[in-house]
């Protein structure tokens, strides 16, 4: 008769006996046939899962924390190695705004024509995205999406360019289109959602950013052309943030302290305002400021603590792994450990891990899957 007993999986020593392992005694399980007796020395039989899992198994997972003397290694059953996790390249989606004071200089003037190129904010902010999307294409997956699109208060869904690996010359040409080219308002909060309405339709486990560079102050209010929008974008931030998104903010030669007070509010609720830096959104005038800028968030986002997982093979049970960092294990679903993302094919490290991780103080993660075996009375 099959009962449901505990399941005992992760790091086993490997034995010469039948079994093929040797298990680590709990109290009310014991090592050979007989009744369970509460001090452990009772009797079941262990076995491994067959052709048809017993899905009803209670499942207990040894780690090497709970016994020092278990030692990581391979599981006699699926034969599971410990495998070095991967740290996925970001999806950045830079939201650029293309308001018609983009054609402006840094002093504010209007600088359109030959006589005027390069020093536009559109040149300057285009130059810098060109720039560096070149030198990052292969490390993170950048996309690109204008805002407004119809030349007033109108934005429309998806991205122009989809985030991927190698997008350099698709997001220069999609900057040299003259359909993208400055001439609307500016509907910051439409474009904000919208990146990440477009963002959550993508399946990829990579973690996802939105880089909205802009040059002033949202002015489409409800959709209509020139009405004051600050609050609205500033929400906007915050509820793309809350689904998991958050919003690097870059305002070049903005004017303004209404301007300046917006940007910063929207830097503090996209999740990653210039905390010790006044002000607290990425504020540039040149190409050059620019590119460090880009620099800067760039390799924030390359370094967000996200790693990719091997998909579990045989009777392995992705649901009981061990997770070390350095070689010291890390806890599941705590603040300073690790958890999955939704799907399970990928798992991402908070608080301390994830900043060590970032700052190369800790460089090796290792993920082992336990395996699914359960216990025959």
């Amino acid at each position: 008769m099959r009962q449901s007993g505990l399941l005992v999986l992760g790091y086993l020593t490997i034995s010469a006996a039948a079994a093929g392992c040797t298990f680590k005694t709990h109290a009310n399980i014991g090592s050979s046939g007989g009744g369970i007796g509460s001090d452990g020395t009772g009797g079941s039989t262990f076995s491994y899962d067959g052709a048809v899992f017993n899905p009803d198994a209670v499942r207990e997972y040894v780690s090497s924390a709970e016994d020092a003397l278990i030692a990581p290694s391979v599981d006699a059953n699926c034969q599971n190695q410990p495998f070095s996790a991967e740290a996925l390249p970001p999806d950045l989606l830079i939201v650029l705004d293309r308001s018609g004071s983009m054609n402006q200089d840094a002093s504010g003037m209007m600088c359109r024509g030959a006589a005027c190129a390069g020093t536009s904010k559109w040149d300057q902010m285009t130059a810098a995205i060109n720039q560096v999307v070149a030198m990052t294409e292969t490390t993170v997956n950048w996309g690109i999406k204008f805002f407004g699109n119809d030349n007033s208060c109108g934005v429309v869904d998806g991205a122009t360019v989809p985030p991927a690996p190698s997008n350099a010359m698709a997001i220069a040409t999609a900057i040299a289109d003259p359909v993208n080219k400055p001439g609307s308002n500016t509907p910051t909060a439409a474009g904000e959602l919208s990146a990440g309405t477009y963002l959550a339709t993508l399946t990829d486990p990579n973690p996802k950013f939105i880089l909205m560079a802009t040059d002033g102050q949202p002015n489409c209010a409800g959709g209509v052309a020139n009405t004051t929008d600050d609050m609205a974008t500033i929400t906007a931030v915050g509820t793309v943030k809350t689904m998991g998104y958050p919003t690097f903010v870059i305002g070049i030669a903005t004017t303004g302290s209404t301007a300046d007070t917006t940007l910063n509010s929207m830097a503090m609720s996209g999740g990653y305002p210039l905390a010790t830096a006044t002000p607290q959104y990425y504020s540039v005038t040149t190409t050059a400021n620019l590119v460090a800028a880009l620099g800067a968030i760039q390799t924030i986002t390359k370094g967000m603590c996200t790693y990719q997982l091997r998909t579990p093979e045989g009777n392995a049970d992705a649901t009981k792994v061990t997770v070390t960092v350095d070689g010291n294990p890390s806890a599941k679903d705590d603040p300073n450990g690790w958890h999955y993302d939704p799907a399970m094919t990928s798992i991402t490290f908070g608080g301390d891990t994830c900043a060590q991780l970032m700052a190369g103080t800790l460089k090796s993660v290792q993920v082992l899957y336990g395996c699914k075996l359960d216990i025959v009375k």
